[in-house]
């Protein structure tokens, strides 16, 4: 009896532990997706030598 309770609690700490693994790795990607979107294309305006955003 009492190793089925201890089975019980393995299988889900190891379930809970997949789940946390899964959620940091999406958290990583979308903080990298997150710094690709706050780029901003530039290019030089030849009149003035100044960069303005590309519309």
């Amino acid at each position: 009896m009492i190793t089925k309770i201890i089975t019980l609690f393995f299988i889900i700490f190891f379930i809970l532990f997949i789940f946390r693994l899964f959620q940091k790795k999406s958290n990583i990607k979308n903080k990298i997706n997150k710094t690709y979107d706050s780029i901003v294309d530039l290019e030089k305006d030849p009149e003035t030598d100044e960069y303005k955003p590309k519309e």
